[in-house]
């Protein structure tokens, strides 16, 4: 793949996303433990992984999605995301696609029940974050994994 440059100067990788990427307005747990849209993630900034580790980004891909699984967790905890993307549930990491209403998501230290899921349309860009690893980090709060993630999730 060849990388291109955002008007911002922010190298991104430009492909079709095969179910792996996040709706643009997640919010991404940074290292300092605020949090950023994906949209605005760069090369470097480092991010906040579920185990409580901080890995450096080294790399931020984007596409483009016609239609996006939307959930939501008992406790209003929601995501956009395409279907392939990799979630953390008490059964492992599931594809979005894949989850189902006994499902429990991880979120922070917990797991909880979902309360919605269901497609949607969205007709727009998507983003998905990579590290020197497979790595798991939070977008909304809620546990996913990253690029590399997806390539080793169960249910895809």
């Amino acid at each position: 793949m060849k990388s291109d440059y955002d008007s911002n100067g922010k190298g991104m990788q430009n492909f079709s996303c095969f179910g792996d990427c996040l709706a643009k307005d997640s919010m991404i747990l940074l290292a300092d433990g605020t949090q950023k849209r994906i949209e605005a993630i760069c090369v470097g900034d480092t991010i906040q992984m579920t185990d409580g580790t901080l890995k450096i980004v080294t790399d931020c891909m984007q596409g483009y999605e016609q239609s996006l699984v939307y959930f939501e967790t008992v406790s209003g905890c929601h995501l956009h995301l395409t279907s392939g993307h990799p979630v953390v549930t008490e059964r492992g990491m599931i594809a979005a696609g894949h989850l189902n209403m006994a499902d429990r998501i991880k979120i922070q230290e917990e797991y909880e029940h979902l309360k919605y899921i269901y497609l949607v349309e969205y007709n727009d860009t998507v983003y998905n974050l990579v590290f020197a690893e497979c790595s798991y980090f939070y977008a909304n709060g809620i546990a996913v994994g990253d690029f590399m993630a997806q390539m080793t999730c169960s249910g895809i």
